[in-house]
């Protein structure tokens, strides 16, 4: 008995995987494919991470279609999935790379900004930060109106802007803090 097979084999990630240049805020990496194939011999799931050290490989001879890596640590990965059938034929989908951060983004009030509780005859609020982050994506900076605690104004930036000037403000007690972002939606505030 013998089999010919010289058909293209065909592996492309599912929807549940996270989509490449991604950042999760979790331990794990979950990978998903959709594999057409009649004379199957085996699945392989590779992980990698920085300089392309292999983390992982799993090989199934049936057919599983899914993993998940788990206990993984912060770090930028990469995976593939390749798919070989009984005649030698593979075919592997395209390196997708994912980015596992858990941790939070370091803020503190830098130099410039008014100390808690004070008083001055000005109508302008200076706040400067200091950001830590690996993985940075954008500052908020937050002013509220003293008494009612309603928010007066949020500035953006996505940039290395770490400052802002709140200009033009009514005689008035004022709060203000800062919430910094970071790619995986970690998330810290002063």
């Amino acid at each position: 008995n013998i089999t010919l097979d010289s058909r293209t084999l065909s592996v492309v990630f599912e929807t549940a995987t996270n989509g490449n240049s991604s950042f999760v805020n979790r331990n794990w990496i979950f990978v998903n494919v959709t594999v057409i194939e009649v004379n199957l011999a085996n699945i392989t799931f590779a992980l990698y991470y920085g300089n392309l050290t292999l983390v992982n490989e799993t090989n199934y001879t049936t057919l599983i279609t899914f993993i998940n890596f788990t206990g993984l640590i912060d770090e930028g990965y990469l995976y593939n999935v390749t798919v070989r059938d009984t005649a030698n034929n593979q075919n592997t989908t395209g390196n997708r790379n994912i980015t596992i951060d858990t941790r939070t983004a370091n803020v503190d009030y830098a130099g410039g900004t008014s100390d808690n509780a004070t008083a001055f005859n000005r109508n302008w609020i200076f706040v400067n930060v200091t950001i830590t982050d690996i993985n940075f994506n954008n500052v908020s900076f937050y002013l509220y109106n003293g008494s009612d605690k309603a928010l007066l104004n949020q500035t953006n930036y996505t940039g290395s802007q770490n400052f802002t000037n709140f200009t033009t403000l009514a005689d008035g007690n004022y709060l203000y803090n800062v919430t910094v972002y970071d790619k995986a939606n970690n998330q810290n505030s002063t």
